[in-house]
């Protein structure tokens, strides 16, 4: 598995940086986490975004969810968008950040239609890439 450094995007020119990677990326993978086991009204509170060059944590909190930047690369159709669980992280980002997506391909469905018994995350990666995830923050109140 390729590793690569993240990048904080947590103003405007982190932001910058970030837009400018998605317009050169033909593929984006993406990611969210939202404190909907800490709030009545959840919202996302981490949004991961992966290129094929670049890799960028985004703290839509401290940018107030400013991320426009994100709509018109995640709605082009020429650029595939990767996610595992699409529907959920797809409705979060709509209600957050009124995004649209366009050439969608979820892992998880992918894994389904190929008959897998197990098709989370961690077992996807750990089958494919012999790597383990780890899962230790997945219950984390990401509000903080």
């Amino acid at each position: 598995m390729k590793r690569r450094s993240w990048r904080y995007v947590e103003d405007a020119a982190s932001l910058e940086v970030l837009g400018k990677a998605l317009e050169r990326a033909d593929r984006i993978a993406l990611d969210t986490e939202s404190d909907s086991m800490f709030s009545y009204f959840e919202k996302v509170c981490l949004v991961q975004i992966a290129t094929p060059e670049h890799a960028f944590l985004v703290d839509p909190l401290k940018l107030d969810g400013r991320l426009a930047i994100l709509g018109p690369a995640l709605a082009d159709p020429r650029k595939q968008k990767i996610l595992h669980g699409a529907d959920y992280d797809i409705v979060c980002l709509k209600r957050d950040f009124d995004v649209e997506f366009r050439n969608v391909f979820d892992t998880m469905v992918a894994a389904q239609y190929t008959g897998r018994e197990r098709f989370g995350l961690a077992d996807l990666v750990r089958e494919s890439f012999g790597e383990t995830l780890n899962k230790k923050h997945a219950r984390t109140n990401w509000a903080h």
